[in-house]
């Protein structure tokens, strides 16, 4: 097991990946998933290059280990923000990494949970064609996830996550020792029920 301080070193490294999207919002080139444009969304192109090596750390022994998993979650969440519905092509890949760490260290990855409950919102049509809500007042109905193979990623992943974080919650002495996951679960839940409600059925 390497050594705090090699850890720290290596999240903020990792995090200089997130630093580099963070302003990389080109409404125009985030509003369409087509893998046929020629513009390729600036974050996608700094999100696939950093890939093979943050695929790497989304494995054992990496993801068992918090500050690397919530590095990795801050550059996800930063790329889909900014990116929205150009990361489609990464999707698959995004769910299925957050979906594996987040099964095998419940205990410390509730980050996973958060990232991919921005992820929801930003595929929902709900959130305007990609990132930003009509509100907690708009009909459920509204919004949804109008791609079949994405909208059935989604669900497969919210239904892998819910056992875990159930198995975690039940077999926790109490709902304390495991109040990051409670949260984060509940929040999931929560923007499913507004972005994607045929998901939690």
């Amino acid at each position: 097991q390497p050594g705090a301080a090699h850890i720290a070193h290596l999240a903020a490294d990792i995090r200089l990946v997130s630093s580099a999207v963070r302003f990389l919002e080109f409404p125009a080139l985030a509003s369409t998933s087509s893998s046929t444009d020629s513009a390729e969304h600036p974050a996608m192109a700094v999100l696939s290059a950093a890939w093979p090596t943050l695929s790497a750390f989304n494995a054992a022994p990496w993801r068992g280990v918090p500050a690397v998993v919530e590095a990795l979650c801050e550059v996800y969440t930063r790329a889909l923000l900014c990116a929205k519905m150009a990361a489609a092509p990464l999707l698959p890949h995004l769910l299925e990494a957050l979906r594996d760490i987040f099964v095998a260290h419940t205990a410390h990855s509730a980050c996973c949970l958060d990232t991919l409950a921005s992820a929801v919102e930003v595929f929902s049509t709900g959130s305007g064609g990609g990132g930003g809500a009509l509100g907690v007042m708009a009909p459920a109905a509204v919004s949804h996830i109008p791609d079949a193979a994405v909208a059935d990623a989604f669900a497969q992943t919210l239904l892998a996550v819910a056992q875990a974080a159930h198995g975690a919650l039940t077999s926790a002495p109490s709902m304390a020792d495991r109040a990051e996951t409670a949260r984060a679960t509940f929040e999931l839940a929560q923007r499913f029920a507004l972005f994607a409600p045929q998901q939690l059925l």
